[in-house]
């Protein structure tokens, strides 16, 4: 489970050795937590970056997320739909804003 701090908290040291892609948005990594926009128009989802992959004809990085679903204040989970088979949304890394405090949770007693 994951515990969503601040979305907006960064320092100059976050965007250290971090791949840009040509628009000047910033290329998540690999198991990061990510926000993006949900269902609902000024709602934010929840996901975790599963792989990012480059298209070249749109010169454009998109990643695959798997989206957690909120258990608590601050507290996410995979979706017990996810448990059964991995549903991957594919999003371009412009509409992604990567979590920065965010803590990973791997099992809750």
């Amino acid at each position: 489970k994951k515990e969503v701090e601040d979305p907006m908290a960064t320092t100059p040291k976050d965007n250290e050795n971090r791949e840009i892609d040509v628009r000047g948005f910033v290329v998540p990594k690999i198991g990061e937590i990510v926000l993006y926009a949900g269902k609902w128009p000024g709602e934010d989802a929840v996901g975790r970056v599963e792989n990012i992959q480059f298209i070249p004809s749109r010169t454009v990085y998109v990643a695959d997320i798997t989206e957690l679903r909120n258990v608590g204040p601050k507290l996410y989970a995979l979706s017990k739909a996810n448990n059964k088979k991995r549903v991957m949304k594919w999003k371009d890394v412009g509409e992604l804003r990567i979590v920065r405090e965010a803590r990973y949770i791997a099992a809750q007693a």
